[in-house]
C-alpha cells in the first residue's frame, strides 16, 4: 500500500490484511443512528449516495472516502484508528453485493484465504463469531433472503441481542439491502472494485528527523483530535489521554496528578504478565474505563477510582479466591496471561470496588486497609456475576445492575432491581436463588445454604444453572410445595451426584440413546440433557412400574437372564421402589434386557398408552393410539 496516498479498497484489503477493530474503539452505529435531515441511517445514507456516485463513476478516475488511520503491529494487522464506520460499511456493502454473484475478487476481500473473515472485532468475541457465521453462512452462500432480518436465520445466537454492534449491523443490512437489488449490483461492484478507495495512512511508519502530525478525521461531527510525535513514533493511547486530562486540571496540580499517573504506569509495567512494556495493560484499562462510564470524555479523577478498584482487585484476589472453597473467575491470572480479563466480571467488579474505601493513597503510594474490606460479601458478589458469566454475555447489562446496586454491598439486593431490562442477569433461577439466601434466619444458614447450591450450579452438568434441581425435589417428594428445604436440596443433589458418577454415565447414556422417543435429544454429540432424562422419568414411570411387575414380563424376561440379581430386583424390589435413583438404575437393567430381545419374532412386544400388547394382539390395535414401539 500507498503511505499517505490513494489506495484502491481492493489494495487495502488485500492478501494477508487483516482489519482489526480494536477493543478501544466504539461499537459499530451506522444502522442504528438516524439522521436528523431525512430520519434514515447513517447505513442507508452512505449506501444511498454510493449508489448515485456509481451511476456516474465515469466522471471519476478515482473516488476517495477519506483517510483512514491504522496502526500495523504485528504485520499485517490493521489495527483501525479511524474510519471504522466507514470501512466497516463497505464491508456489508461487499458482503450484500457477493449475495447476488459469486464474485472472487468480493470474496477475496471478505475473507483471508484460510476461510477467516478479514474483518475482525475485538471489541467482544460475540461481534467476532457473527462476523464469521455472516461471511461463510450469508454471504458466501448467496443468502439474499437472509438480509431481510438476520436476526431470523438459523445460524442466529441468542447472545447476539446483547451485543450493540450486532444489532447496529442486522439494521444496516436491512437497509442496505433495501438500496441493492438485481438491476445495479453490477453496476455498484464495478465502481466499487475500479474507482472506490481511502487515503491511506501508517502510524506506525517513521520519517526520521521529521515532526508528524496526524488529523483523526470523524465523519458526521465526530470530534476531532491530534496525535503528536516528534521522532515519527505514534503516541500510545494511555500516553495520549494523560495529556488530554492533566490539560483539563488546574496547572497547580498537574504536579500532583503526574506523579500518581507515573505510579500507574509503573503499576502496570510490575504486572504486564508476558506483555514487553506497559502499554498494553494501560491501554486496556482505560477502554474499560471508557466502556464503564459510557463515554472517552472522563476526569483524571475517575481514572484514579478505578485504578483504586483495580489495585484492590489485583492484590486481593488471592484472599477473594482462598476465602471460600469455591469456583470464582481469577481475574488477576487472566490479566496477567494476556490483559483480558472476563469483561462480564471485571466491569461489574471494579464498579462495585469503585464504591470502596479500602483503597488509600499517602505519601506517594497506594495501600489497602483490610479492616474495611468484608470478604463474605466481595466473594459473594465476585461468585455470582462468576455464575452468570458461564451462560451470558450481557455485559451492558451486568454495568448496568452493577451501577444500580449503588452503595449495596449484598448481592440480594439485586432482588429489588429485577426487571424485563436485567432479565439476561436476573433470571428467574438467579432471582429464586437470591431470595432463598435474603431469606435464611442468620449468616450461619446463609453460608450453609450457599456451600449446597454454589455446590450444585459447579456440577459439570449443570454449568451453573440449577433450575432442574428445584424441579427434581418435587418429583422425589411430591408433597414439596415450593418451599426451600435445604435438606431436599441435598437430597436431590445427591441424586444427581450418584447418577452422573464416572461408573454409571456410560450406561446410563447409552440406555438413554434407545430408551424412546421422549429422550431422542439425546443423540448429538454423546450429550444428554440431564433436566429431560428426569422429567420424561417421572412422566413413564408409573408405566414402568405396572409393567415390570406384570406377569407377562416376568415370562419374556426371564428366559433371556442371566443374572440373579435382576431377576431378584424383578420379583422383589421392582413395585417398591421409590428411591428416584434406584428407579433409574432399574430402568437401565431392563433396558438393557429389552435390547437383547428378537425383534423378528414372537417375543416381541408394542406399548400402547398404559398396557403391553403382545403380536396377537396387535390388529386390535389402531396405529394412531401407539404410544411407543420397542
Amino acid at each position: 500500500m500507498n503511505q499517505g496516498a490513494f489506495n484502491k479498497i481492493n489494495d487495502v484489503l488485500k492478501d494477508n490484511n487483516k482489519i482489526v477493530i480494536p477493543d478501544l474503539q466504539r461499537d459499530y452505529c451506522w444502522g442504528t443512528v438516524i439522521a436528523k435531515d431525512n430520519k434514515k441511517s447513517l447505513a442507508y445514507n452512505f449506501t444511498s449516495e454510493l449508489i448515485n456516485e456509481a451511476k456516474n463513476q465515469l466522471k471519476y478516475q478515482e473516488f476517495s472516502y477519506g483517510i483512514i488511520y491504522t496502526y500495523e503491529y504485528p504485520e499485517t494487522f490493521l489495527y483501525l484508528c479511524d474510519g471504522q464506520q466507514r470501512l466497516s460499511t463497505l464491508y456489508l456493502i461487499i458482503g450484500v453485493l457477493n449475495c447476488y454473484q459469486n464474485n472472487p475478487e468480493l470474496t477475496e476481500i471478505l475473507q483471508l484465504k484460510n476461510g477467516q473473515p478479514r474483518l475482525k472485532y475485538e471489541v467482544r468475541n460475540s461481534t467476532d463469531y457473527f462476523i464469521k457465521d455472516l461471511v461463510n453462512l450469508t454471504f458466501n452462500q448467496q443468502k439474499i433472503n437472509d438480509l431481510e432480518d438476520t436476526s431470523k436465520t438459523t445460524w442466529y445466537r441468542d447472545i447476539y441481542k446483547d451485543d450493540p454492534s450486532i444489532m447496529s449491523i442486522v439494521n444496516a443490512l436491512r437497509d442496505i439491502h433495501k438500496l441493492i437489488n438485481i438491476d445495479n449490483y453490477e453496476q455498484i461492484t464495478t465502481f466499487l472494485l475500479d474507482k472506490v478507495g481511502f487515503v491511506y495512512i501508517n502510524l506506525e511508519a517513521k520519517e526520521e528527523g521529521t515532526k508528524q502530525t496526524y488529523s483523526k478525521i470523524r465523519e458526521y461531527g465526530e470530534k476531532m483530535y491530534e496525535i503528536v510525535n516528534t521522532c515519527g513514533d505514534p503516541m500510545e493511547v494511555n500516553e495520549h489521554q494523560k495529556s488530554v486530562l492533566l490539560s483539563k486540571i488546574p496547572k497547580e496540580n498537574q504536579k500532583e496528578w503526574t506523579a500518581k499517573w507515573e505510579i500507574w504506569q509503573d503499576f502496570f509495567w510490575v504486572h504486564r504478565g508476558t506483555q514487553l512494556s506497559a502499554d498494553e495493560g494501560f491501554n486496556e484499562f482505560l477502554s474499560w474505563i471508557a466502556k464503564i462510564e459510557e463515554t472517552a470524555n472522563y476526569s483524571i479523577e475517575i481514572v484514579e477510582e478505578y485504578f483504586k478498584a483495580f489495585f484492590q482487585l489485583i492484590n486481593s484476589q488471592d484472599k477473594i479466591n482462598n476465602h471460600r472453597k469455591f469456583n470464582i473467575k481469577n481475574l488477576k491470572e487472566e490479566f496477567l496471561k494476556n490483559q483480558k480479563p472476563d469483561l462480564m466480571v471485571l466491569y461489574p467488579s471494579l464498579i462495585y470496588l469503585k464504591n470502596s474505601e479500602a483503597v488509600k493513597f499517602e505519601i506517594n503510594k497506594y495501600h489497602i486497609d483490610e479492616n474495611l474490606i468484608n470478604y463474605d460479601e466481595l466473594f459473594r458478589f465476585f461468585r455470582f456475576f462468576s455464575n452468570i458469566s458461564k451462560n451470558s454475555e450481557a455485559f451492558e447489562s451486568a454495568i448496568k445492575l452493577a451501577k444500580e446496586n449503588g452503595a449495596n454491598r449484598d448481592v440480594t439486593n439485586f432482588v429489588k432491581l429485577a426487571n424485563d431490562e436485567l432479565k439476561n442477569i436476573l433470571s428467574d433461577e438467579e432471582i429464586k436463588k437470591l431470595t432463598i439466601y435474603l431469606n435464611c434466619k442468620d449468616s450461619i444458614e446463609r453460608t450453609q445454604t450457599e456451600d449446597k447450591i454454589w455446590l450444585a450450579e459447579d456440577h459439570n452438568y449443570l454449568n451453573g444453572k440449577i433450575e432442574p434441581l428445584f424441579k427434581w425435589m418435587k418429583m422425589i417428594n411430591p408433597s414439596y410445595q415450593n418451599i426451600f428445604i435445604l435438606s431436599e436440596f441435598e437430597k436431590t443433589y445427591q441424586y444427581l451426584n450418584e447418577l452422573t458418577d464416572k461408573n454409571n454415565i456410560e450406561n446410563l447414556r447409552i440406555a438413554l440413546l434407545s430408551f424412546s422417543k421422549n429422550f431422542s435429544d439425546f443423540r448429538e454429540g454423546w450429550s444428554w440433557n440431564v433436566e429431560r432424562f428426569y422429567l420424561g422419568l417421572d412422566n413413564n414411570f408409573n408405566f414402568w412400574k405396572k409393567w415390570i411387575a406384570s406377569k407377562e414380563m416376568k415370562m419374556i424376561i426371564l428366559p433371556y437372564s442371566k443374572n440373579e440379581t435382576i431377576e431378584k430386583i424383578i420379583s422383589d424390589e421392582i413395585a417398591k421402589e421409590t428411591d428416584l435413583y434406584r428407579k433409574t438404575i432399574v430402568t437401565f437393567l431392563f433396558q438393557k434386557k429389552m435390547n437383547t430381545w428378537p425383534w423378528n419374532n414372537s417375543k416381541r412386544f408394542f406399548i400402547y398408552k398404559d398396557e403391553i400388547c403382545f403380536p396377537n394382539g396387535l390388529q386390535a390395535k389402531e396405529n394412531t393410539e401407539r404410544r411407543k414401539i420397542f
